[in-house]
């Protein structure tokens, strides 16, 4: 944790794949889920899909927020103990990688088109 502190990071932008959930989804920092839910609809058109439970937390527009995830020891927990906001995207590990890949990088080009609106360079 001390080398993400020594960068003095706004946000920290997380990229996973879930290896029992069949959707693209994202959870994050409470400020962010707007923009969240904007990358997770990005990641869609890629791998479409929706649910609207992920590990037995409720989402909406396929972003989590508050409930379980982020779970206790996680980077994210860390970050939320600092005041650091994050959002954390998750892909299909069942997908293909070059599935997988696309859909992350349309979710970090939304994330960052985003990011840039809100005036947070």
């Amino acid at each position: 944790m001390s080398k993400v502190l020594s960068h003095r990071p706004r946000v920290v932008l997380n990229l996973h794949e879930d290896d029992e959930i069949e959707s693209c989804y994202a959870y994050c920092s409470e400020p962010l889920q707007e923009i969240a839910e904007k990358c997770v609809a990005a990641m869609r058109t890629v791998l479409p899909g929706n649910t609207t439970s992920i590990h037995h937390d409720h989402a909406e527009n396929g972003v989590i927020i508050g409930g379980n995830i982020p779970c206790k020891g996680t980077l994210e927990k860390e970050l939320e103990k600092y005041g650091i906001l994050y959002v954390c995207m998750e892909t299909p590990e069942m997908e293909k990688i070059t599935f997988r890949i696309k859909a992350l990088t349309k979710g970090v080009m939304t994330f960052i088109k985003e990011w840039q609106k809100v005036g947070r360079r």
